[in-house]
């Protein structure tokens, strides 16, 4: 830790020392913070200071005094923010429930014994538990998110068997219409907050989950048996894996976030856009049926959207000989419109 030998503890100094009557078996223990000083020698001069914080790095006994808390300290220190918020919530007449109000403590560490602390709101103890569920995700202790993709797995289940009542392979609605459903309506649940427990998609065991629910989804979509391999109903439907969906939605979403306005992909800053008195005027030109008589260079543009997949296009003649074209695949979040002024925009650069 950069300059942790000069950073001051911050703990409550009774809580130092009783964190030192608790060892008091290691008899160094107080050494280390009573008569210390260090001594700078240059040339024939030195110089000595007396230290009254920091700790010494590189020692044993360093972590425990810089850490400091213990878990007791820890509930100690949660008991005290909830009294404050019980007597916050009288003084304006509320009242928190203590019933659906859980305690789960955060640990990275696999230990035998869990954490357990006995604190009280409003007089009632309240239960520890190991997970919770937190506006629709699942946080457990450990933050591995393999409940939350459990929850995903469960939920999705319940929605397969009611999609099986109204979508067989010989009868129910249109292959069209379950290919709707399964886009606007199961991906962005199973997508809601994968921006939070994505990360838990590195791991294969949790891919697989979402994938094996998926393909029993989209046998649905396409009418199809349960003998087609995974990667034939992706080719089918045209959906591609959940996890890998998940994946570049983020990245796409991070990406975009700090863009610059070079960027094909993204918003741009009112800030960054020219004074209306700087701007070109724009020379409106009527269609006219023979225009390469009246221009030497000509460009037709466009851009469209079609079964969800956007992209644009343009041709350029001089003097009535084709000297360039380009076409361009953009993402499928972007609107007809964006298609067409981003392809008006590469035609003129």
């Amino acid at each position: 830790m950069k300059d942790s030998f000069l950073r001051e503890r911050k703990d409550d100094p009774e809580m130092v020392e009783r964190d030192l009557i608790e060892h008091e078996d290691q008899p160094s223990s107080r050494t280390f913070l009573k008569d210390r000083s260090v001594t700078l020698s240059l040339g024939h001069s030195s110089k000595e200071k007396f230290l009254n914080k920091g700790c010494p790095q590189g020692s044993v006994s360093g972590p425990f005094l810089w850490n400091g808390k213990s878990f007791h300290d820890i509930c100690r220190q949660a008991q005290l923010t909830l009294d404050f918020a019980s007597t916050w919530t009288k003084n304006f007449k509320l009242e928190f429930n203590a019933v659906k109000s859980k305690v789960m403590f955060l640990e990275k560490r696999k230990k035998k014994n869990a954490l357990t602390g006995n604190l009280t709101l409003n007089g009632f103890s309240l239960d520890c538990v190991k997970e919770l569920k937190y506006l629709g995700v699942v946080l457990d202790s450990k933050f591995c998110w393999k409940q939350h993709v459990l929850h995903l797995s469960k939920k999705c289940e319940k929605i397969l068997l009611g999609l099986n009542k109204v979508a067989r392979n010989s009868f129910g609605i249109k292959s069209n219409v379950s290919s709707l459903i399964y886009k606007q309506g199961i991906v962005p649940f199973i997508c809601y907050g994968s921006q939070i427990w994505g990360s838990a998609l590195k791991k294969k065991i949790y891919c697989r989950l979402l994938r094996k629910i998926q393909r029993r989804i989209l046998l649905r979509v396409i009418s199809g048996y349960r003998t087609i391999s995974y990667e034939a109903v992706f080719a089918i439907s045209g959906f591609p894996p959940i996890d890998i969906f998940i994946i570049r939605n983020n990245e796409f979403k991070i990406a975009t976030k700090n863009c610059t306005n070079k960027c094909l992909d993204g918003s741009l800053r009112v800030s960054e856009l020219p004074h209306p008195s700087e701007r070109f005027p724009l020379n409106l030109v009527n269609y006219r049926k023979n225009i390469e008589n009246n221009f030497p260079v000509v460009c037709f543009t466009d851009g469209s959207k079609i079964n969800s997949k956007v992209g644009l296009a343009f041709v350029i003649f001089q003097d009535f000989i084709e000297i360039g074209t380009r076409q361009y695949r953009i993402r499928d979040e972007c609107s007809v419109f964006q298609a067409e002024l981003l392809c008006i925009a590469q035609a003129v650069s």
